[in-house]
């Protein structure tokens, strides 16, 4: 079938990027029939863009103008097909997207037991994990930004397990969820890529998962491939600038593609640094949602961070793929270390990245040589920073 959206872009001056052009689509399709006024609201366009995109459409013949804009049977059979909405279920699709609490109760009731059962956050590598609500609140605002269905995303890292959370959706907008989108994991944590492949195969969901050091650079196989990708990077600058360049290494080369960032609450000044990484990066922030994220037993980041959504730009794909040898992790930037005392028997404990045992998690999990407690209490800490 011929490329419409293709087409269009070719002949219309929308700076947005190809993406909007779908999103035109799916608003007539979904409603069934609409105005210039309402797709301008829905896709948040001006009046003038929306008339000329609507225009090239009826040129196709896959638009007409009749009561209202509604598509023709060709433009109808390409959403379905091409763009993969065929089966949709759109008293679903309308509940979600209006953040119908009883739909998102239901999905979360499965998601909090599965949640529940994942392996434990590993600080050594700034793992901090998400509630289920907030996993799940990510994988519906990508829905809302047209970055679910019939689109190929990446989840750069997955302790979070947007990757579930984003193959339940789909497998709650259509009875057939095969082939409507395809998720893809990367991580360097074999724990958490064995848990979703079983949760994935028990579910039969379509995720696909892979051990990758990012390090190194994407393998070619996953090189712009995907139409976005999601992240919660280590809180450091180098590990920030690291996964989203990995993750834009992954991304097709078209302007106007979602990265969806999760991060800490941070400095002004750190905050400026990071908003710098994104100038290099040549991407845009969107939409910034203070406390979006909620995390479980997150203390030093206040149990909450930031969602940032941020758009590829006509310069993104200049990126150099070398390797990269500095440290990403906050223990190994800060080189932190800690001393804990046994509550019962007072043995000391040094903690931290280049000491035997690197976590207090994994010290009260092996308890006290000593006496064999699990109780220990914080004596002091010291930082020893490397930048």
């Amino acid at each position: 079938m011929e490329d419409y959206i293709e087409s269009a872009y070719n002949k219309v001056n929308i700076e947005e990027g190809k993406n909007i052009l779908e999103a035109f689509l799916r608003e007539i399709y979904l409603s069934g029939s609409t105005s210039n006024k309402d797709i301008a609201q829905a896709i948040k366009l001006p009046i003038p863009i929306v008339s000329a995109i609507k225009k090239e459409f009826i040129k196709q013949n896959i638009v007409i103008q009749e009561n209202g804009i509604k598509l023709t049977s060709i433009g109808n059979r390409y959403v379905e097909e091409e763009l993969k909405y065929k089966g949709i279920k759109k008293q679903v699709y309308s509940e979600l997207i209006d953040d119908d609490i009883t739909l998102f109760n239901d999905i979360l009731s499965g998601l909090n037991e599965i949640m529940d059962n994942r392996p434990k956050a590993d600080l050594t590598i700034d793992q901090t994990n998400c509630t289920a609500a907030t996993s799940l609140k990510r994988a519906i605002y990508c829905l809302k930004n047209s970055s679910l269905i019939g689109k190929r995303i990446m989840c750069i890292g997955d302790d979070d397990l947007v990757s579930v959370s984003l193959s339940l959706i789909i497998k709650n907008l259509f009875e057939d969820p095969k082939d409507k989108a395809c998720i893809y994991v990367i991580d360097i944590d074999n724990r958490y890529l064995d848990y979703i492949s079983e949760i994935s195969a028990k579910l039969n969901l379509n995720i696909i998962c892979e051990n990758l050091d990012l390090r190194y650079p994407m393998k070619d196989e996953l090189k712009n491939k995907f139409d976005s990708f999601f992240t919660d990077p280590p809180y450091t600058l180098n590990g920030l600038k690291l996964f989203l360049k990995r993750g834009l290494e992954t991304m097709k080369k078209e302007k106007g593609l979602s990265i969806f960032l999760s991060y800490g609450h941070k400095s002004p000044d750190f905050t400026l640094n990071m908003m710098k990484i994104f100038t290099d990066l040549n991407i845009v922030p969107i939409e910034i949602i203070k406390g979006f994220n909620r995390y479980v037993g997150a203390g030093i980041i206040g149990n909450e961070g930031q969602f940032i959504h941020l758009n590829t730009t006509s310069l993104s794909k200049n990126l150099k793929e070398e390797s990269f040898s500095g440290n990403i992790y906050t223990g190994e930037i800060k080189n932190r270390v800690k001393i804990y005392v046994c509550k019962n028997c007072k043995e000391k404990y040094e903690i931290g990245h280049e000491k035997r045992i690197k976590t207090i998690e994994e010290l009260k999990n092996l308890g006290c040589n000593k006496c064999k407690s699990h109780t220990f209490i914080i004596q002091n800490k010291n930082y020893n920073s490397k930048s």
